[in-house]
């Protein structure tokens, strides 16, 4: 296999072969450099690269799984986008971006880790994958817009080891769209317009899984309209985590929220409710 390399960045994958290992005196791979390489079905990058370039994989049709080595750390834009075979991709802690659309319409992708050295994830990185979990953790700060767009099997999100469950048919019932929930979450845009019903939910599990100080202090503001709503979906898991891990129900509001349990006729949370009364004031 030949390849065009000037000082130490391959620029260009001169055949067609189905598998290819990449030399080591490569040190970045270049934008375009395997682009439309309809053949390329495996390949290993040495541990000299570290940067993995615009387009640089885009439209691997046949490419179905990759690793990353753990001397890669940056990801360029739609530097894997279009590899509708690619099932597998390890990413490692040594990146600390991903570029926008890196991932776009890798329709056979079902999971990725994100490990905890990346800080941003580009727009659309992974939009119309097929993911249904995502492990992140909170080093990452910026989740670009559409980052997980149109991700209509996502049913998890892990962040600290902690599970963030993601309806994604509940979101699109009520008319929202699930890109619009992560990114309400990971840009803290709590004042967003979005179904109370789905809102609610989200805040409260994104506060559970990251102690998330933004987040605490939309739910302690909104305690009681956010509480009123469980109790009139009968979200006894809910009420109960933040009765338990809070201080947000005051001896203020916990009469009307006892009241609001007996007029909706929700025995269990009235009991619940008159119980922590009992305890705490």
């Amino acid at each position: 296999m030949d390849f065009k390399i000037e000082n130490g960045v391959l620029i260009k994958c001169m055949g067609n072969d189905s598998e290819i290992t990449i030399p080591d005196s490569v040190t970045s791979i270049g934008k375009y450099a395997f682009c439309e390489c309809h053949n390329l079905k495996s390949i290993t990058i040495p541990d000299s690269v570290k940067s993995i370039g615009k387009y640089a994989f885009s439209d691997c049709k046949y490419l179905t799984s990759i690793t990353i080595p753990n001397s890669v750390m940056s990801i360029g834009d739609n530097a894997f986008a279009f590899c509708v075979r690619l099932k597998s991709v390890t990413i490692p802690n040594s990146v600390t971006s991903i570029g926008a659309k890196a991932f776009k319409f890798c329709e056979r992708l079902t999971s990725i880790t994100i490990p905890d050295s990346v800080t941003s994830i580009g727009a659309e990185a992974f939009c119309y994958s097929s993911l249904t979990s995502i492990v992140i953790s909170n080093s990452t700060k910026i989740i670009a817009d559409e980052a997980f767009g149109y991700c209509g099997s996502l049913t998890s999100i892990i962040i600290n080891g902690n599970e963030l469950k993601i309806d994604y048919q509940e979101i699109k019932n009520a008319g929202e769209l699930i890109t619009d929930a992560i990114g309400m979450l990971f840009k803290k845009d709590f004042s967003r317009k979005f179904s109370h019903k789905i809102k609610f939910k989200l805040i409260a599990d994104y506060f559970f899984c990251t102690a998330d100080d933004d987040a605490g202090a939309y739910l302690k503001k909104n305690a009681v309209r956010i509480i009123r709503q469980f109790i009139e979906n009968n979200d006894i898991e809910r009420i109960s985590k933040i009765l338990e891990k809070t201080n947000f129900v005051t001896k203020r509001n916990i009469e009307k929220l006892c009241i609001h349990a007996m007029d909706n006729d929700m025995q269990e949370i009235y009991n619940i409710l008159t119980d922590y009364r009992n305890k705490n004031f």
